[in-house]
């Protein structure tokens, strides 16, 4: 077993027991890494950071003759960010999500995509949105066409890889249950 096959089975193992451990583990195992100017290293995790601020589903719909980015789904709610300085991000999430809304077309098959972007506050505070673009499963045979969704994550932290992993987990669970 590899190296890399090994990491996943226990990266696997471990996103089912608890996920603060697992992100736990996973900042020991940045911190070992001897170059600080990596992209990976989290320089500014605590251990009471949580391992995301809030989580949603963007999708797309008719507007007009235009499609048109909305939160479909969020963690938590929407209505009880109201008021509170995440509220704002969320409002541009949407965008972040669909940077290309005015060329994105209904496909049949598309290439999974995973992107982050930064949001950075007027205190200099930076907050990541890890954001995963996939075809959602199709009930017809052949596929119908149809449009992209995306998962995104908001977080403190700083590691693209590991958020990539977490997206890998939730795709596979979601076309499972579909």
């Amino acid at each position: 077993e590899t190296q890399d096959a090994k990491s996943l089975r226990l990266l696997e193992e471990k996103m089912c027991a608890d996920p603060k451990k697992l992100l736990a583990e996973r900042v020991k195992e940045l911190r070992k890494v001897k170059d600080p100017d990596s992209p990976q290293i989290c320089t500014d995790v605590r251990e009471d950071f949580p391992l995301f601020e809030f989580v949603c589903e963007v999708s797309l719909r008719r507007k007009s003759e235009n499609f048109c980015p909305y939160i479909s789904w969020s963690h938590p709610p929407l209505r009880v960010l109201e008021g509170d300085r995440l509220a704002a991000i969320t409002l541009n999430i949407p965008t972040f999500c669909f940077p290309d809304m005015d060329i994105v077309e209904p496909v049949k098959k598309m290439k999974t995509e995973t992107y982050c972007f930064v949001f950075t506050d007027l205190q200099a505070q930076n907050k990541f949105g890890y954001c995963r673009r996939f075809l959602p499963a199709s009930k017809s045979d052949p596929p119908e066409k149809r449009f992209p969704v995306v998962y995104c994550m908001v977080t403190k932290l700083r590691s693209f890889e590991t958020f990539s992993k977490i997206f890998d987990h939730v795709v596979k669970l979601r076309d499972f249950s579909s």
